[in-house]
């Protein structure tokens, strides 16, 4: 309110003594006429504060933007373009107020043809005679209305981000996953011939699969996997993993979406890493493909595993504590159901698929048949994903196999117990947005009746020429109605 009154006082009290005492002629003003000398022009502020904003426009974009893109920083990277946008959105309304002469006209043609031509005139000079007026409470509407309706949209589109992130990360709606492993039972299942003969019986599943557990801590020997260059100087941290060729028939095949395929034979994308070429191969992130400088399918990178110190070796011998495999990528994959791809830079740590001969042989054949291979993740595919009754089957099943298996075995996770707290956000945000739309148009109603009455009451002297000259009162409402 304080703020808000700054202007209407600045206005009132900047007249000079004949205008203020002057009570016979009409406040409206069409047309104004300014007379300055030049000596006596002080600083012009609107042109200080609008160079002061210019300069500081060009160093967030030739400064701040390369600097938060080099080191990384997207907090700092999105809060500029959120700024950028807003100032977009206060363009577009002074942009639309530059216009409004040209849309008044045609707005006024267009839709009052039928009526008198007479009427038209007077409607578009009692514009004219306000525009200034109306321009701020324009202004008031548009950016009222603007900001909360890109708030809102902002809002669910970060949503939408959240829930395709966790149907992505879940591969179907209900998955088993290892809930702990060590050393002595690096993902063990003990019972997974009766997750098999229970899927297998199972009419409400469709398919099923596993997914091994990860490299790193399935050989307890190794310290760290990570994914390199042939010269090795650029390299990643990677979680490998090994699946079987159906896999991706089971995971939800909207989230699959391979960059680049070798195309060579007809096999599918995991089908190819137990083919005789497969075997050495890999499913490796897109953003990999820069990084490692691997111009296409045909270049090789290596895979380096650390191990720990004093662990495998007992010599102090560092070379020999690390063991590196020269591998061919297969496919670069921009992403998957429940694997981490991506080909943004940003987003490292990702995932490296195999078979599972070429796992077994990473891990020092460790494990001495493809049967011992640890597995860390059991999906099953629903004959219907939409019907919540086969999912509480599914459910239901998977949960009294893990409450007859090991403590430590496994856990069941449900998609829909991970979007419930998003549905009950959602719907708290829809009812604050659509409160905070109300709070504003009923501000913005009385603004506009406020200045509706103010227009009126200022051409009082206009109105009764009107009526003297023979305009009848009928035709006065519609000029003011429209």
């Amino acid at each position: 309110p304080v703020i808000s009154s700054l202007l209407p006082i600045r206005q009132a009290l900047g007249k000079n003594l004949h205008d203020s005492i002057d009570v016979r002629r009409s406040k409206a003003k069409a047309v104004e006429m300014h007379i300055e000398r030049a000596e006596d022009s002080g600083v012009n502020w609107p042109l200080v504060v609008m160079g002061l904003s210019l300069a500081l426009f060009g160093f967030i974009i030739y400064y701040v933007i390369p600097l938060a893109l080099l080191s990384m920083q997207l907090s700092l990277l999105l809060n500029i373009f959120f700024m950028l946008l807003i100032m977009m959105l206060q363009g577009l309304v002074m942009l639309s107020i530059n216009a409004q002469y040209i849309l008044e006209r045609v707005l006024v043609y267009t839709l009052l043809f039928w009526d008198k031509l007479a009427i038209r005139t007077v409607v578009l000079k009692n514009l004219v005679a306000h525009r200034r007026r109306n321009r701020k409470t324009t202004m008031m509407y548009a950016l009222s209305l603007g900001f909360i309706i890109f708030t809102f949209v902002s809002y669910d589109v970060q949503i939408n981000s959240m829930v395709y992130m966790s149907l992505q990360r879940s591969g179907t709606p209900i998955k088993a996953t290892v809930r702990y492993v060590d050393e002595e039972n690096a993902g063990r299942i003990s019972n997974v011939e009766a997750w098999e003969n229970w899927a297998a019986n199972n009419p409400n599943i469709e398919a099923y699969g596993w997914a091994s557990y990860d490299l790193e801590h399935s050989c307890p020997h190794y310290a760290e996997t990570d994914v390199s260059n042939l010269g090795r100087v650029f390299s990643d941290y990677n979680d490998f993993f090994s699946v079987p060729p159906g896999l991706f028939g089971v995971l939800t095949e909207s989230f699959l979406r391979p960059k680049e395929v070798d195309d060579s034979d007809s096999f599918g994308l995991l089908e190819k890493l137990y083919t005789p070429i497969g075997t050495g191969s890999a499913l490796l992130g897109t953003v990999y493909k820069r990084i490692l400088h691997l111009t296409d399918l045909s270049s090789h990178f290596l895979t380096v595993f650390d191990y720990e110190n004093e662990y495998y070796y007992s010599t102090a011998d560092v070379a020999s504590k690390t063991i590196v495999y020269r591998m061919k990528p297969v496919a670069f994959m921009n992403g998957a159901p429940f694997f981490k791809f991506s080909q943004f830079p940003a987003v490292r740590g990702q995932d490296l698929l195999v078979g599972y001969p070429t796992w077994r042989l990473m891990c020092q054949q460790q494990f001495t048949s493809m049967d011992q291979i640890p597995l860390g993740s059991f999906f099953a595919k629903p004959i219907d994903p939409e019907d919540g009754q086969v999912l509480d089957n599914i459910e239901a099943g998977m949960r009294s196999l893990v409450s007859t298996g090991p403590t430590y075995s496994m856990y069941v996770s449900d998609y829909r117990d991970i979007l419930e707290p998003i549905k009950q956000a959602n719907i708290a945000m829809n009812f604050f947005f659509s409160f905070t739309v109300i709070v504003a148009m009923a501000i913005s109603f009385f603004s506009l009746m406020s200045s509706m009455y103010t227009n009126i009451y200022e051409q009082a002297k206009e109105i009764g020429i009107l009526r003297a000259v023979g305009m009848p009162y009928g035709w006065l409402q519609r000029v003011y109605i429209y």
